[in-house]
């Protein structure tokens, strides 16, 4: 349990001082912190919430339509999927951006670029990041392993 605080502790750390260089000529950062603790499981819905897995996602804007993204993830299952999700913590909301999922492993990464994403939802990321999260998602927890708000 040590080790997992410690690495939130980085991960919040690394987000600040992604958070120091927004206005830098790269483009705007947004960082999110990863566990299962912040998954929401819908009546009826598939298992969600891996109460064992953490890990962190880093968001920046690259110009024109361009988002590109990194994701760390650690003491889950093989990832099958992974998005931005437009919704407040503690609720459920649609997929806006697909992500590459992170490889299998711990940790399991992956990172990209994602291109054509409509101005209009840009705008809402940059000006609203909380009422955005990443989420990875597993075979074992399909509805969501680990899950964080963008910030």
């Amino acid at each position: 349990m040590a080790m997992r605080d410690r690495f939130l502790a980085l991960a919040v750390l690394a987000g600040v001082m992604c958070g120091a260089s927004a206005a830098s000529a790269q483009g705007m950062h947004f960082f999110a912190v990863l566990n299962g603790g912040n998954e929401v499981t819908n009546a009826g819905a598939a298992n969600a919430g891996d109460p064992n897995g953490y890990g962190t996602a880093h968001v920046m804007f690259a110009g024109s339509g361009r988002l590109c993204f990194g994701i760390s993830v650690n003491a889950v299952s093989k990832p099958t999927a992974a998005h931005i999700h437009e919704n407040v913590a503690g609720a459920n909301g649609p997929i806006v951006v697909p992500l590459t999922p992170p490889s299998a492993g711990s940790p399991g990464t992956s990172s990209g670029c994602v291109s054509d994403i409509a101005s209009a939802l840009l705008n809402r990321i940059r000006n609203t990041p909380g009422n955005f999260y990443v989420n990875v998602h597993t075979g074992q927890f399909p509805a969501g392993a680990i899950r964080g708000q963008l910030f």
